[in-house]
């Protein structure tokens, strides 16, 4: 006949843990409601102590609990974890929110797989069509997202008593429940610190930018800024650069109709970030009914887009030195602080250095001429010299 070790009191597990009854032994089974629960290095010290071991994701105990060891959890630190499962409801899971999913034989492994992972607040327990168990982790409770919350037959919903649930974290901060002496513990994003992640990082005022020497740091909420200083062009953070070189020997004419485009052959081999054109003489326009312009033209259908000076490959490819007015077919476009009759005319940066070499040809045209469009009544010729924006000399060694 089969001794019942439970019933007579005959096993070794603590009070916090029940005592399963089976033919000619005995397990541990279920924390018991009211349970202490360890931090993960308290977990492992205890388990360690008390020689337990894992075995296929199933706790076996050999005299596992004598020791009772509740690892100091006076002097708690922010890998301490303390949380409490409410009691479960049956035939529910929450859906869309799992960040884990494993295949577990027992209910209890499935509640501390949810304690020892940091963003577990829920999980899902139940049978799979194979006769196995999924246990499923969940970064949400039903409170947060109750649409979430749907009915699956033989399965059980578990979640904690979440501190996180009332949004305590600030700036998109994660909220991880169960550490420090408020119930949870806020994760920061960059920029910001603080219990409740409220404070903003003034990365200019600490030197944590990455800023280039030639730039300007302004900071910003929960970021910064990098902006070249007067007379540099860059982004501020890969490069600020002051460096034009002169690219044409002979003036370089541009005319308005008839393929009348103008070149100019690199100098230097290296990276170029932009070009700029500085005028010499000459005029130009799209309409002899309009006055003439050094770089674009002044027919009111161009709105705001007046400049026409652009600068290709070649094959007539066009480089992207400019955004262009949507829907045009003459490349018309404007440029910050530059206008048809600025002395000179600065391009946008490239959205990639341009890699050049010596001897390399581009072309300059006007945008009309380029795309054989409305031709017929342009007028006039201009002439510029042509600078090409080179990295600092620091930065080319």
């Amino acid at each position: 006949e089969d001794v019942d070790e439970c019933l007579l009191g005959k096993h070794d597990f603590p009070a916090e843990r029940e005592c399963v009854n089976n033919l000619g032994s005995y397990q541990c089974s279920h924390w018991l409601k009211g349970k202490t629960v360890f931090s993960i290095i308290c977990v492992r010290k205890m388990l360690e102590k008390m020689k337990c071991y894992l075995l296929l994701a199933l706790f076996t105990c050999l005299d596992c609990f004598s020791a009772n060891n509740q690892c100091g959890l006076s002097s708690m630190g922010d890998d301490c974890r303390v949380i409490e499962f409410k009691e479960g409801t049956k035939n529910k899971i929450l859906t869309n929110h799992v960040i884990r999913r494993d295949q577990l034989p027992d209910k209890d492994i499935c509640e501390l797989r949810c304690y020892l992972e940091p963003n577990c607040v829920s999980y899902n327990y139940g049978p799979l069509s194979d006769g196995t168990f999924t246990c499923e982790l969940n970064d949400r409770t039903y409170l947060q997202v109750p649409a979430s919350l749907k009915d699956k037959s033989g399965f059980v919903y578990t979640e904690i008593f979440n501190p996180c649930e009332s949004i305590p974290c600030a700036n998109h901060a994660s909220c991880q429940a169960g550490f420090g002496n408020h119930g949870y513990r806020c994760i920061c994003p960059a920029g910001y610190l603080g219990v409740q992640c409220k404070t903003d990082i003034d990365e200019c005022d600490d030197g944590s930018h990455d800023c280039r020497d030639a730039a300007n740091c302004k900071n910003t909420a929960g970021s910064f800024d990098c902006s070249c200083q007067s007379g540099h062009l860059g982004d501020g953070r890969h490069f600020c650069s002051d460096n034009w070189k002169k690219i044409n020997t002979d003036p370089v004419y541009f005319g308005t109709k008839n393929d009348d485009f103008g070149s100019f052959q690199i100098q230097e081999a290296g990276k170029i970030y932009t070009f700029k054109l500085v005028h010499t003489n000459g005029t130009v326009t799209c309409d002899t009914y309009y006055k003439s312009t050094k770089w674009g033209c002044l027919h009111p259908y161009l709105r705001n887009h007046r400049l026409l000076t652009v600068i290709t490959y070649p094959n007539k490819t066009v480089l992207p030195l400019a955004e262009f007015a949507k829907c045009s077919v003459d490349y018309s476009y404007q440029l910050d602080g530059a206008h048809v009759n600025s002395p000179t005319l600065v391009f946008n940066l490239l959205p990639t250095p341009l890699v050049v070499s010596i001897g390399q040809q581009f072309l300059i045209w006007y945008g009309q001429d380029l795309a054989n469009y409305t031709e017929l009544n342009n007028a006039g010729e201009t002439c510029a010299d042509v600078y090409a924006l080179y990295p600092s000399p620091e930065l080319q060694h």
